[in-house]
């Protein structure tokens, strides 16, 4: 396997680590990359494992590898990988851009953004688009931003992927599922998600796998959702897998440590299903609104 970081950081925990305005990866696709196909290979354009850190202002783009079949943080390429449980970590301001796996058939991970941190945290004002995936597998994910813990708020982040993305990987939602191509993939943490805009498209010819502006996997922890866009215009031409604006885990109404409001929500394509709650496709805000016993000022409409 061949692990590749532009920039690591792995010192005390208790000092501070300044990342700022640095370039990883050059003008031409693939210009950092490995062509291994090995499962154990990892390209990183920025890597936080122990300190309070400061991530702004950064250029991290055309990161690009063959083989790798980790998930999280050992995912096959990450832009920007926070691990540490320092707390205050900050991220800001970064553009994260064409980060790609090449490889058709493995279980590989794509993500912008892997989030783990203490507490006091700040995920903002990043820019990511441009991640793609070659493969087919029912396990695969392509994340706009991937949460894995931390006490954080997640803020005026823009995410647009799907573009260039030919395959339906991943599989049928289900309410913990991660796989699939996701804008923010919530799984774990104490998270406040507000004013972000999140689009997904492009043009899915094969496969049966989902997409989903926003996934929601936790059960119990705090967590608000609001003021956000989530707008999923993929759409099907020969696969037949479904495009969710939104989902979220539970099986009654006012789930346990959720709010969600004020959010507008838009899934046009072919395809296209509003969300995804207890199991079920929900075909509509109203029916939304009835299953999640929230969301009463969101709305249903195209954001343009």
């Amino acid at each position: 396997a061949s692990n590749v970081y532009g920039i690591r950081v792995f010192t005390s925990s208790t000092v501070t680590f300044v990342c700022q305005n640095n370039t990883i990866g050059g003008t031409v696709a693939n210009s950092i990359q490995s062509t291994t196909t090995a499962t154990g290979t990892t390209i990183q354009g920025i890597l936080n494992s122990s300190p309070a850190g400061t991530i702004t202002g950064n250029l991290i783009r055309n990161l690009t590898a063959a083989g790798g079949t980790g998930t999280t943080t050992g995912a096959s390429v990450i832009g920007v990988s926070i691990t540490a449980s320092s707390a205050n970590q900050t991220i800001g301001q970064n553009t994260i851009q064409a980060l790609s796996n090449t490889n058709a058939t493995a279980a590989s991970v794509v993500t912008g953004i892997q989030f783990t941190g203490g507490t006091a945290n700040v995920v903002e004002r990043n820019l990511i688009y441009g991640l793609t995936a070659a493969t087919t597998s029912a396990s695969a994910e392509v994340n706009g931003i991937r949460v894995a813990g931390g006490t954080t708020i997640y803020r005026n982040n823009m995410i647009a992927i799907g573009a260039g993305i030919a395959n339906a990987f991943g599989g049928a939602a289900t309410n913990s599922s991660t796989a699939g191509l996701v804008g923010i993939n919530e799984a774990l943490g104490t998270d406040s998600f507000f004013h972000n805009s999140v689009y997904i498209g492009g043009t899915a010819t094969a496969g049966t796998g989902s997409s989903f502006a926003f996934n929601g996997t936790q059960t119990t922890n705090t967590r608000s959702f609001r003021d956000n866009i989530f707008f999923n215009a993929r759409t099907n031409s020969g696969a037949t897998g479904k495009h969710y604006a939104v989902k979220v885990n539970s099986t009654t109404p006012n789930p346990t440590g959720l709010t969600i409001n004020n959010n507008v929500y838009f899934a046009n394509g072919s395809g296209a299903v509003f969300g995804f709650f207890n199991s079920l496709d929900v075909a509509n805000l109203a029916d939304w609104k009835a299953a999640v016993g929230q969301d009463a000022g969101s709305f249903e409409a195209n954001p343009q």
